[in-house]
């Protein structure tokens, strides 16, 4: 059967938590405001406590129920004594306590007993313990007899003077303890510390030490990539904080971030374009977008013109003097790009920005990447035989003979002979090399 969740008058819940703390009863030492306090453990009736609607891990979870209902962006927010508000947030709360990764449901429906009290606020508001509470409801609804004891559940009281950002710190530290919780999704996490910089005005170093950073910078950091990702999802894909569907997107969005954070300018524009449309296509590309990543980083410049190619665009470069001059292809991918200043005209980015190109433009952007990654491996192998001779030449010019031992010197005399004639095999092979190399320009002239 499935629950039905009632709303107690906020009057009366308080009165029945009032009267069991007046009772002598357990307490349980908590971290409250940078000291231990003994809280009272209460025992209260299992349709007393209400869920907290500030609940962070169900932020994304309220705005997909508010979108595909068509309520009020604060139905949620306003509504935490409503009933039907309750309700909604039950059957979220609900599925989350199934979730594989903190299979809270499963252990509750195994022990079948409370191991560790709900916290609460002294009005029967639940701080911590919310997908608990939605699961030992669902079982003791589905068989009162099997799971009689979660008619009652423990609870720890915080004292009255807990404001909301003392709520919000508790929740924010309580969930990074690990037992058989859920981990904040990337985006929930993105947007506490979003909330704690905007809202509640924390200081860098103040979120750094709540948050257990390593550098009080990486608040900002962090935010820019769900600043990121919501540029993608509102003017990209037209579904403005539908975060569900980038859910599994941290890692490509924190690249696109690093990468454009090193970029300018017309260059960021393109840059970002390109991300946007591979994340779009991610399930369609025939490899991780991540492998993919720089094709926004050091190859966007060349992707970006291999596309205008394709399409018919032509690029306006403007040289050292200032002189427009029109793009001009080259056969090296790496290095073929127009020298001076390039800038593309407002169709490029159209095209670019346009979410229904993105299907064929992304193809173009994988087989290019793959052009680019080539040759660049490529160029790496043409040119690792000069470097290992540079290194060689290094080396011998570093041997210090005074240093070294007396009856080595022998060796030493043989290993030098040795080399003086593996360099004058190579100095000979290149030779030959240079001559025919020349002799066949000479030939392809006279033809």
């Amino acid at each position: 059967m499935a629950t039905k969740i009632h709303v107690m008058d906020q009057v009366q819940r308080k009165a029945v938590i009032d009267g069991q703390k007046a009772a002598p009863g357990r307490r349980h030492r908590f971290a409250y405001r940078n000291r231990t306090e003994d809280l009272p453990v209460v025992r209260v009736p299992l349709e007393l406590p209400i869920y907290r609607m500030g609940n962070t891990r169900t932020e994304v979870e309220q705005l997909e129920y508010v979108q595909a209902n068509r309520l009020p962006e604060n139905f949620f927010s306003a509504g935490e004594e409503n009933q039907s508000v309750q309700q909604a947030q039950h059957e979220i709360l609900l599925r989350m306590s199934k979730d594989e990764t903190g299979p809270i449901y499963l252990e509750l429906e195994v022990r079948r007993e409370q191991t560790e009290p709900l916290l609460i606020t002294a009005y029967g508001v639940v701080v911590n313990g919310n997908r608990r509470l939605a699961a030992m409801r669902d079982l003791y609804a589905s068989d009162s007899k099997a799971y009689k004891a979660f008619g009652h559940v423990d609870a720890m009281v915080l004292p009255e003077t807990a404001d909301a950002i003392d709520l919000e710190i508790i929740e924010t530290e309580l969930q990074m303890v690990p037992e058989t919780k859920l981990e904040y999704g990337w985006v929930e996490q993105r947007l506490k510390l979003r909330h704690f910089r905007d809202d509640r005005q924390f200081t860098p170093e103040q979120i750094r030490e709540l948050m257990r950073f390593r550098k009080a910078d990486e608040a900002n950091r962090r935010i820019q990539e769900l600043e990121l990702a919501e540029e993608y999802l509102g003017m990209y894909v037209r579904k403005p904080r539908a975060y569900k569907l980038v859910e599994k997107s941290e890692q490509i969005f924190h690249e696109l971030a690093d990468r454009l954070e090193k970029k300018t300018g017309e260059d960021a524009e393109l840059a970002r374009h390109i991300g946007f449309l591979l994340i779009k296509e991610s399930d369609n590309l025939g490899t991780r977008v991540y492998e993919l990543r720089e094709a926004f980083g050091k190859y966007s410049p060349a992707v970006v013109q291999r596309l205008a190619e394709d399409l018919g665009i032509e690029p306006v470069v403007v040289s050292e003097a200032g002189t427009p001059q029109p793009g001009a292809a080259s056969d090296d991918p790496l290095s073929g790009l127009p020298t001076g200043s390039v800038t593309y005209p407002e169709e490029m980015r159209s095209i670019l920005a346009d979410p229904s190109r993105a299907s064929d433009l992304a193809a173009k952007v994988v087989e290019i990447h793959r052009d680019l990654k080539a040759a660049e491996k490529n160029a790496g192998v043409r040119g690792a035989a000069l470097a290992s001779v540079e290194r060689a030449h290094r080396l011998l010019q570093e041997v210090d003979l005074t240093a070294s031992d007396s009856d080595k010197l022998d060796a030493i005399v043989a290993q030098l002979e040795s080399i003086l004639g593996v360099a004058e095999q190579l100095r000979n092979k290149a030779a030959i090399q240079i001559k025919s190399l020349a002799k066949g320009k000479k030939s392809g002239r006279q033809k």
